[in-house]
């Protein structure tokens, strides 16, 4: 690991940032398999992702395991090389058998102890998203992870559409406020929706300026939220094509979301947001593990694709100015006219 140690003015007064660690790549994989409900299909996940730091598996379709009358939000299973923690799906009003969310954390890069913070949403939203605040070797990044829900096709179920697309955004922006000046956050959403292209005259902090297409609303929920929290989705920044294939037709519907200070590579000049600062990113389609994970037999891409975001980014830390303690010369001086012996305290 390269270090580089820095002492710079940065925000208000009273901050000072102190040290800036550059990390080694950072892989992060974003894939909805369908279903990784059996653990020979967890197997041969971990066999064939091995090299990558965190996996993170919206629609996994796993099933809230049931211990008495309340089931855990969060269970943890041990592979080859993964730790899998899984936030399965149970009855609710916004959940159903596609849900689950499965995040897997590379034991070799990150330990169990490692894990300093579960987030889970509410039982409403069993198996739609789930967070890992992982510390480790001066890494402090949160994995956010979300399956958002399709459009229903009939019109009398759009309440309840709208008010699941609502909760889960709601919970979303709850754990970013938590991420603010302490971890940085990189999100990973089955959104189930595309969003529209940022215009050059009109710079939108949520999105780039590849592949713009028209949104519903989740797309602009996200873009709502990424917008009032300095984040960005990196796939709108490059050009990587489709993530979801059909028989007939594709789309984009899977997303990294990411600080935008990482993706400009460059510090925003006033209150720092997040840690993570100087990203070097890029995006890539792992189309050798499609082919060997799909479950459809076919050699063209069908349903989601695995998509790679890789980074190298400076951790800034944000270190209150220590106030500095000084004596009244004044108090002092009256306290020895009075006859107080030197070295008795006085008034600070």
């Amino acid at each position: 690991m390269d270090a580089i140690l820095e002492s710079r003015e940065v925000g208000s007064r009273q901050t000072r940032l102190a040290v800036a660690l550059l990390l080694a790549a950072m892989k992060i994989v974003l894939w909805n398999p369908m279903s990784c409900s059996g653990i020979y299909r967890l197997e041969e996940i971990d066999d064939e992702l091995q090299n990558m730091d965190v996996v993170v598996m919206p629609g996994s379709q796993m099933r809230q395991p049931q211990v008495g009358l309340k089931p855990p939000e969060v269970t943890k299973q041990r592979l080859a090389n993964f730790d899998a923690y899984h936030w399965g799906y149970a009855r609710g009003p916004f959940t159903n058998k596609a849900c689950g969310l499965t995040i897997l954390v590379n034991r070799k890069r990150c330990r169990g102890y490692h894990v300093a913070t579960v987030h889970s949403p509410n039982k409403a939203l069993q198996g739609r998203g789930g967070a890992l605040r992982l510390r480790w070797r001066g890494v402090d990044i949160t994995v956010l992870g979300a399956y958002f829900p399709v459009r229903p096709k009939a019109r009398r179920y759009n309440s309840v559409y709208v008010k699941a697309v609502n909760a889960l955004g709601n919970w979303i922006e709850k754990v970013l406020d938590e991420c603010k000046t302490r971890s940085t956050p990189v999100t990973a959403f089955d959104l189930n929706d595309d969003v529209i292209r940022a215009l050059p005259q009109q710079f939108q902090h949520a999105v780039g300026a590849y592949q713009g297409r028209r949104e519903g609303e989740p797309g602009r929920k996200i873009r709502g939220i990424f917008d009032s929290h300095s984040m960005t989705l990196a796939n709108t920044h490059f050009d990587i094509g489709d993530t979801w294939f059909a028989e007939n037709t594709s789309t984009r519907i899977d997303f990294f979301g990411i600080p935008e200070s990482m993706m400009k590579g460059s510090e925003d000049d006033g209150e720092l947001i997040y840690p993570a600062q100087h990203a070097e990113v890029r995006i890539v389609p792992l189309e050798r593990s499609r082919r060997k994970l799909q479950l459809i037999a076919s050699s063209r891409p069908r349903d989601h694709i695995p998509i790679l975001l890789v980074f190298r980014y400076s951790l800034s830390v944000a270190i209150p100015r220590e106030k500095v303690a000084t004596w009244d010369q004044g108090q002092m001086a009256m306290g020895l006219r009075s006859g107080y012996k030197r070295g008795t305290a006085a008034t600070m």
